[in-house]
């Protein structure tokens, strides 16, 4: 992000549109929303008084992830953020069989195993670790402690996977 905001902040900046669906959801460019929010905050708005947009209508929820797999996939990610990714990635894979389920289509989707192992094996790593690592990032964004939230994200992203299991059992989670 300061490495965006950096690249922003000179005197004739290009921003390339953000896309935005029809409800107003940023598919791609929330980076760049935010740099530009950032360098608003500091010139009282007159730095980006505009920001290009471009707004797409996608016919349904499927065909919008999609769109945000492909926008995302692009771009060098932390492990937290592969971790966000395959969850789509296993929603659109539910949402694809639920639909092929719906239409009465005979797939080859059951002979092939669960959608979390075709997921699993498209990222590179067991369904387990996959698992863990969704637990994982959805107890650092629970996380009320931000100062915690953002130790346990970097933690995930130095550490070895008995650490993510550190983070889902640490002393406050255990029952």
């Amino acid at each position: 992000m300061e490495r965006l905001i950096k690249d922003l902040d000179v005197e004739n900046p290009e921003i390339v549109p953000l896309l935005v669906d029809q409800w107003g959801i940023i598919i791609d460019g929330k980076s760049r929303h935010a740099a530009v929010e950032a360098l608003n905050s500091r010139s009282d708005g007159n730095k980006f008084p505009r920001v290009p947009v471009e707004i797409r209508t996608f016919s349904d929820n499927l065909e919008r992830l999609r769109q945000l797999k492909l926008r995302n996939s692009y771009q060098v990610k932390t492990k937290m953020q592969q971790y966000i990714e395959a969850q789509l990635m296993l929603q659109i894979e539910k949402q694809e069989v639920e639909r092929k389920k719906r239409r009465g289509e005979d797939t080859a989707i059951a002979r092939h195993g669960r959608s979390i192992d075709r997921v699993a094996a498209t990222v590179g790593t067991g369904r387990t670790t996959l698992q863990i690592g969704f637990n994982v990032v959805e107890a650092i964004q629970k996380e009320e402690n931000a100062d915690l939230a953002k130790k346990w994200s970097k933690l995930l992203e130095e550490r070895t996977n008995k650490m993510a299991y550190d983070i889902i059992a640490g002393p406050d989670r255990r029952s």
